[in-house]
């Protein structure tokens, strides 16, 4: 323990153990940024949401940084190989005092590790699981002790590694807090993730791969074309001919490993990049564009993973080939050369008209699946209100286009693919003619210059197939250029990583003078002037008509509406002070019924959304005693699994009064300080309302309830 001590960070130094971990795993992280600073009493025993939490300075730390840490939870069970598979990582450690560990990486049965003063030693991961474990160990050694000197085990190696199973066996299950995975944050620069994720790397070594696979080929061609038009082939060009060609399979097994490796990594990037520029949209995206506009955006999304990461690989593949080809033609003919060069940007034309045809066909395909979308949203309504000589209106026309436009995408496609590549053959054959009827021409040249054509050939024909792919990248990034913006926009740092104390009747979420409006120009403001100011242990109600903003404020008070003029102050910070997540962790919603979803898990998965997950045996309970004071208790009875039984579209099937009490649990399960409830009471029966009001009043430190009159 004491080899432990000494590479321990203070706590009140965690920022400074974060920056150190990204810099010695290559991360870049500027030198003037400047992380907030540690709270008062900040230590880790402190859980998520609560004042002096470790957990939320660290990730505030951590988005200062432009990376991400999440708490993990260690299984006892599985805790050797998780710590062999952690780094880079930040470890809690109790014992033999409070402090954090900078694994670096690991090795074998060892983990690099980061102390203070800069150096880096190695320690056993047996010395930092028995300081993980001792704390949970410890108020049941003596019983174990007792237990072995009974049996008759004993000083010794034998004993400790009998306590040791023991314990193991009896907390198996036992879940230790304490691991933050440090990870690079999907807001920085895409060009810059690339490089630190050593997708650069993965793509310069692929390269190195593929230029010595073009150059041994091109040596085989050599060989082989020299020995054929000689009319004999010399026994010591044989065997190098045999070399090149045993060397071969070992280069291209390499440089199709390095191109897997580089598929993946690019896969990964772009995957984690679209996805998070969707979670980062704004809350009425899919409102305000449509959602079948929003599912041809799903679709193209996946249209640009896997044409970025094909059509880049095959055209940059492509480039390098050509850039081999042309030297050599060029050295056994001009022509042949310049050739090349035209039928190059002849393939580039081609590539562009048919990048023009495919984006107004995909335009023609967007907008037939996005009508068919609407139409099939609004079947019913359109069955009772709209003549049925009308239904199909407009539909043969769109059709027409589309099959219009699919015909000429066919032409350019086929011109592209076939028509160009086998075209240079013919074309490049009769640029060497010249040098085939002169009867000074080495025999060698010629060999290089039809092995030219070939590779030439090879060459056009990946570059049309990687243009074709990369023009529909393009193409796809217009649909859904959007979600990278969202990705890349920039977040407000918070400037404080404590959370505000609420005393009693003390001013918990305040508005001053805010304004709202939904569109630019002369709208009228959905809120206009307002100015609200809430207690710590008030109960509110907010009662207004349909179209008031009673909806919109709600919205406001939880950060997901940005104001086009005024504040709002939770516990006299505003959301650039605080950030967005300690915001919503202080202040919880369940919105209108319609805007509330269950996915298809378990009840426990919906109602700890936004808690905790997996779960721990407190959450579970905490879950079940809700459901129970909200008078969901027999529902939970009738369930096969109770809180374990899946819910949504596939799973148990809840009526609407079950589900509205669900999103009630859901919202106070989360332990904020502000509960805000949008026409959630209104399915409820007079009974059943009655004893959701009480668990409500129970459980909600401050109330906003909003309700038509």
């Amino acid at each position: 323990m004491s080899n432990l001590a000494s590479v321990l960070w203070p706590l009140r130094k965690a920022a400074d153990a974060m920056r150190a971990l990204a810099r010695l795993s290559g991360w870049h992280v500027s030198s003037s940024t400047s992380p907030p600073p540690p709270p008062h009493g900040l230590t880790g025993q402190s859980p998520e949401g609560t004042p002096g939490s470790l957990s939320d300075f660290m990730d505030a730390v951590a988005k200062h940084y432009g990376l991400e840490a999440d708490p993990v939870l260690l299984q006892l069970a599985e805790l050797d190989a998780q710590l062999r598979q952690a780094p880079p990582a930040l470890l809690l450690l109790r014992v033999p005092k409070e402090g954090i560990l900078v694994v670096l990486r690991g090795r074998g049965e060892r983990l690099q590790i980061l102390s203070p003063d800069g150096a880096q030693t190695w320690i056993q991961i047996s010395l930092i699981v028995d300081a993980l474990t001792q704390p949970s160990f410890a108020p049941l050694l003596p019983e174990i002790e007792a237990l072995l000197t009974e049996t008759g085990i004993g000083e010794g190696d034998r004993r400790v590694h009998a306590a040791r199973e023991i314990l193991r066996r009896r907390l198996g299950g036992l879940a230790i807090p304490g691991m933050f995975l440090v990870r690079l944050g999907q807001g920085r620069p895409l060009l810059l993730l690339a490089r630190e994720q050593g997708v650069t790397r993965q793509i310069l070594g692929y390269s190195l791969a593929h230029v010595a696979q073009y150059a041994l080929g091109l040596s085989l061609l050599y060989l082989v074309g020299r020995g054929a038009l000689d009319g004999r082939i010399d026994r010591g060009w044989l065997w190098a001919a045999l070399l090149i060609l045993m060397a071969m399979p070992p280069v291209a097994l390499i440089e199709s490993w390095l191109l897997g490796r580089v598929a993946i990594s690019i896969g990964i990037l772009l995957r984690r990049r679209l996805l998070w520029g969707a979670v980062k949209l704004p809350l009425d995206a899919a409102r305000q564009s449509g959602y079948g506009d929003f599912v041809c955006q799903i679709i193209e999304s996946e249209a640009v993973e896997i044409g970025l990461r094909a059509g880049g690989i095959a055209a940059g593949s492509a480039l390098l080939d050509l850039l081999g080809t042309l030297p050599i033609l060029l050295f056994v003919s001009t022509a042949s050369a310049l050739t090349l060069l035209a039928w190059v940007v002849l393939v580039g034309v081609v590539s562009y008209c048919l990048y023009r045809t495919r984006q107004h066909w995909t335009e023609s395909r967007f907008h037939l699946v996005g009508d068919l979308l609407e139409k099939m949203l609004g079947h019913r309504t359109r069955l009772v209100q709209e003549p049925r000589a009308q239904r199909h209106r407009g539909e043969d026309e769109a059709l027409v286009e589309y099959h219009r436009l699919g015909r000429t995408l066919d032409g350019w496609s086929a011109a592209l693919f076939g028509l160009l590549p086998y075209g240079w053959l013919s074309a490049g054959l009769i640029s060497l003619i010249p040098r085939w009827l002169d009867g000074g021409t080495d025999t060698a040249q010629l060999g290089l210059g039809l092995g030219g054509v070939m590779l030439a050939f090879r060459a056009l024909s990946k570059l049309g197939a990687g243009l074709s792919q990369l023009g529909g990248v393009a193409i796809a990034l217009r649909r859904c250029r959007h979600l990278l913006h969202s990705a890349a926009a920039p977040e407000p740092l918070p400037l404080t990583a404590a959370l505000p104390s609420f005393a009693r009747d003390s001013v918990v979420l305040e508005a001053r003078r805010v304004t709202v409006r939904y569109s630019q120009g002369g709208a009228t403001p959905a809120l206009r002037d307002l100015t609200l100011r809430i207690r710590a242990g008030q109960r509110l109600l907010v009662q207004g008509p349909s179209g008031s903003g009673k909806s919109t404020l709600a919205s406001c008070l939880t950060g997901l509406l940005p104001l086009e003029n005024g504040q709002i102050l939770l516990g006299g910070l505003d959301m650039s002070a605080l950030g967005g997540r300690a915001w919503r962790r202080l202040v919880s919603t369940a919105p209108q019924f319609h805007e509330n979803h269950l996915f298809s898990q378990s009840l426990a998965f919906n109602l700890l959304l936004g808690r905790a997950w997996p779960p721990s045996a407190a959450d579970l309970a905490d879950a079940q005693k809700v459901c129970e004071d909200l008078g969901l208790g027999p529902l939970l009875q009738r369930m096969p699994s109770g809180l374990h039984t899946h819910v949504g579209e596939t799973g148990w099937q809840l009526s609407h009064g079950e589900r509205s009490r669900v999103y009630i649990a859901r919202t106070l399960l989360q332990r904020a300080q502000v509960i805000l409830l949008d026409e959630s009471f209104a399915a409820l029966d007079p009974e059943t309302l009655s004893q959701t009001l009480r668990c409500v009043f129970e459980r909600a430190p401050t109330l906003l309830v909003i309700a038509h009159p």
